[in-house]
């Protein structure tokens, strides 16, 4: 079960970074990981640097995939950015935080949500 979970998460996050790269993103890292959490997808939109929470559920029986990050979610992803940004210098560009949400039902194309500058960095 844990490895479904699993294979579903990765493919979750296959189809929001094929997602964004059709909108013109630049991907730098994926699954960047620290001793606060995990960061899905750290990206460029033009100047902005981006870091995406991908979200995915397999119906809407509980909620939107997007639901699913709380306000502690938040303050971890939040971490993590900020350790990510201390190593790697932004040269005064904004920075936003974006969430994915991949919603897969039956045999359906699964479908895909992106809110973009989901929170900043005071979270919410």
């Amino acid at each position: 079960m844990a490895d479904d979970r699993l294979s579903f998460a990765r493919r979750c996050e296959d189809l929001a970074e094929a997602y964004l790269r059709r909108l013109g993103y630049r991907i730098l890292v994926r699954n960047f990981h620290t001793r606060h959490g995990e960061i899905d997808i750290i990206a460029r939109d033009g100047a902005d640097l981006v870091f995406v929470e991908v979200k995915g559920k397999r119906g809407l029986g509980f909620g939107f995939p997007q639901e699913m990050v709380t306000r502690s979610k938040m303050d971890r992803l939040i971490k993590t950015a900020l350790v990510y940004l201390d190593d790697a210098p932004r040269g005064g560009r904004s920075c936003r935080f974006d969430v994915v949400a991949v919603t897969a039902v039956g045999d359906s194309s699964p479908g895909i949500e992106h809110l973009k500058a989901a929170f900043g960095l005071g979270g919410g």
